[in-house]
């Protein structure tokens, strides 16, 4: 059985999806579960709070494609530069999200305690990924994710 929390977060997805950062409110979300809006405020402390952990959801395929890519046979450098094709792929496809959770506010701490409390809840999206494709994932910047495929490129000459 799907948790609650699970069921705010995917229902603050689909307003993501639906009508973009703008579109998404403690009502809104309420609504779309069936609940009152006091009852989010007990699993969330804020909807931004929500919002975050909602939009890593958009990771998914990215997080889909990065696991195919670890297990083809690539050079460290042009792995890098597919997972860096793979990403722009999908952040422009939803940009409003992307850019709030890797420049926005929710950046730096606030995306990895999003990331965590996300993958609490869906830990069958990191099944099958390598381990430094999980320390990307769970990586608060952009700086820090390259670090880790740079670092593996300097390791293996």
């Amino acid at each position: 059985m799907i948790g609650v929390k699970r069921k705010y977060i995917e229902a603050a997805y689909t307003l993501l999806k639906r009508d973009g950062l703008e579109g998404v409110s403690t009502r809104k979300v309420a609504d779309e579960i069936g609940c009152s809006s006091a009852a989010l405020y007990r699993h969330f402390p804020d909807i931004e709070k929500l919002t975050t952990i909602a939009s890593v959801r958009f990771l998914r395929d990215y997080i889909s494609n990065a696991r195919i890519l670890s297990k083809v046979e690539l050079n460290p450098l042009e792995l890098n530069l597919q997972l860096w094709e793979c990403l722009a792929y999908y952040s422009f496809r939803n940009a409003d999200v992307f850019e709030n959770l890797f420049f926005g506010d929710t950046a730096g701490a606030r995306y990895a305690e999003a990331v965590a409390e996300y993958f609490e809840q869906y830990p069958e999206d990191l099944e099958g990924l390598k381990d430094f494709m999980l320390d990307m994932v769970r990586n608060a910047t952009i700086a820090e994710r390259d670090a880790i495929l740079l670092n593996r490129a300097a390791e293996m000459g």
